[in-house]
């Protein structure tokens, strides 16, 4: 009775890190599209609403013959398909889906006026700037000109917003754009910031 009481114990952690798994996963990868964070509550409650819908389409679309063939595999293969490989699938399809904004497109044209899934300006123009040229005006009356490419970094934390430029330039007196050379990179906070320019693909000169 011991014995079986250790081994029931010994699988609680296993069960709980099943439970929790997906759903985590699913957050995770959204994030990498979007911003945030998965909590342990909002992965409980993904896992348990993914764990709802495998169940149904499983009695709804399997047949006896195939139920009894994924019986024939091993756990492992099973635990790892959709504990693992599918979330992590779901979550790169959706956080793909939600950055491209296509939902709230399509929303938008039912004449529907939904809340956007990204939650600032900040987040929806970085994460879908191309490699263009910026201009960052600062508080204190100075101002910088980028190039923003995959050397830059953006914040996606709401509560410590900054900027990372690997380049700076400067405007000639006959009107070029022309590289500080002494400067190798420049770290931005957002409350040095007054406003930032958009300008055009890296391909074109900002005028």
């Amino acid at each position: 009775m011991n014995e079986q009481f250790a081994i029931s114990v010994s699988i609680v952690p296993l069960l709980a890190a099943g439970l929790v798994t997906p759903g985590y996963l699913i957050l995770f990868m959204i994030s990498r599209f979007t911003t945030g964070r998965p909590s342990f509550a909002s992965s409980l409650a993904v896992s348990c609403t993914y764990y709802v819908i495998v169940w149904v389409l499983f009695r709804l679309g399997t047949t006896v013959e195939v139920a009894n063939h994924i019986r024939n595999f091993e756990v492992n293969w099973i635990v790892g398909v959709f504990v693992i490989v599918i979330p992590v699938a779901i979550g790169m399809v959706v956080g793909f889906v939600v950055q491209k904004g296509w939902i709230y497109d399509v929303l938008r044209l039912c004449r529907l006026h939904p809340v956007h899934s990204i939650p600032s300006a900040w987040d929806w123009k970085f994460m879908r700037a191309p490699q263009q040229w910026i201009t960052v005006h600062l508080k204190d009356g100075t101002s910088l000109v980028s190039l923003y490419d995959s050397d830059c970094f953006v914040s996606t934390d709401p509560n410590e917003r900054d900027l990372y430029v690997s380049n700076v330039h400067n405007w000639t007196d006959d009107g070029k754009l022309e590289q500080d050379k002494r400067v190798e990179g420049m770290l931005l906070r957002v409350n040095s910031i007054e406003r930032i320019e958009f300008h055009g693909t890296s391909n074109s000169q900002t005028e």
